[in-house]
């Protein structure tokens, strides 16, 4: 499922079983990268560690990238460019050594190989297994921890406001011994609820107000429900467009019109920089130029106006892929942007006209 983005990160830790020991611990994956210049993949380090090991293991990458690293040059004060200057095999050496000075109680114990990842192909075969189709944390799911649920909400587009932020506070303390998880994907999560209290945490005032929510399936707010949004010009002098407002707006409109019988990740970013992550969704809307035709003084004339750049195809979790660009310069307004978007669900995700 790969929550965490693993694969666009400087650092990733995919869990992974010792083949021999069955002990899990952590493949570890280097160099995931999103900047206006260039943006790529994470690639295989070919490293496992103990899961006891990980933050140590983390820590010598970091102290190694602040001595070694081109943090002189924003442009490249990313993990990638060293490993590339130095070489994979050069770069894990370095780290190997880095961890043994650091950590001399366990010197040539803290890595070995990476390990198969068991689900990557069929048992004692190199046939891939059938596609593994992302599960969903939002909603209310049993725990392996016997009469414990987790309750994922929905927090459209990531934003909260301060008295949304102490409910939310006085509903952990209530119902998850006081323990909030945000995840990655902008929502939040209220862990260990016991399950004769759930029904109550449900119809919490917050939850039925009609902007927070809790699905009951995959496909209630198919659009709203994976929508993440990077902050915007409102509050980001770096953005080219204004994101969450007219992304949250965008999403309600569509699924008032449209019926779409699976979820689909929309992703918003304000500019190039792409904090929020347009190239791993379904469908991203990065901030840029566009133009539209306009009468000024009696003459119709090409304007400047707030657009975006619509990728499509990303993927995170198994066979992870970054989007490619569909289309450039879509004015934002809704006027333009509403019927783009509408044929992209039809076309690609099989939506239809309620």
């Amino acid at each position: 499922d790969d929550f965490a983005h693993t694969s666009i990160n400087d650092i990733g830790l995919r869990p992974c079983p010792n083949k021999e020991s069955g002990e899990m611990g952590f493949n570890v994956i280097v160099g995931g990268y999103f900047s206006i210049k260039r943006v790529m993949e994470s690639i295989p380090m070919d490293i496992w560690i103990k899961a006891e090991d990980a933050a140590r293991f983390c820590e010598a990458v970091l102290l190694y990238f602040r001595d070694n690293g081109s943090r002189g040059d924003r442009q490249k004060a990313r993990l990638i460019w060293l490993i590339e200057d130095m070489g994979m095999e050069g770069f894990r050496q370095a780290i190997s050594d880095k961890y043994d000075e650091m950590f001399p109680k366990k010197k040539g114990g803290a890595a070995i190989p990476a390990q198969p990842e068991p689900w990557a192909v069929a048992a004692g075969t190199n046939t891939p297994t059938q596609p593994h189709k992302k599960r969903d944390i939002l909603g209310v799911h049993s725990q392996k921890q016997e009469g414990l649920s987790w309750v994922g909400i929905n927090v459209p587009a990531g934003r909260i406001l301060p008295d949304e932020a102490m409910a939310l506070a006085d509903i952990a303390d209530k119902y998850s011994q006081g323990e909030i998880r945000l995840t990655v994907e902008q929502n939040v999560i209220f862990p260990n609820v016991n399950n004769t209290k759930v029904s109550e945490l449900l119809q919490e005032p917050l939850f039925n107000i009609g902007y927070y929510f809790i699905p009951k399936s995959d496909k209630d707010f198919p659009l709203s429900r994976g929508l993440v949004s990077c902050t915007g010009s409102q509050f980001c002098g770096v953005a080219l467009i204004e994101t969450k407002n007219r992304a949250i707006e965008l999403s309600k409109r569509l699924e008032e019109e449209l019926k779409v019988d699976m979820p689909v990740r929309i992703h918003w970013t304000g500019c190039p920089n792409s904090c929020g992550q347009a190239q791993v969704a379904d469908i991203g809307l990065m901030g840029g130029p566009a133009r539209v035709e306009k009468e000024i003084d009696g003459k119709v004339k090409k304007v400047a106006v707030e657009g975006v750049n619509i990728f499509l195809g990303g993927k995170v979790g198994e066979d992870p892929f970054l989007g490619e660009v569909y289309k450039k310069g879509v004015p934002a307004d809704y006027k333009y942007l509403i019927p783009v978007m509408k044929d992209i669900l039809k076309e690609k995700f099989g939506a239809m006209e309620k």
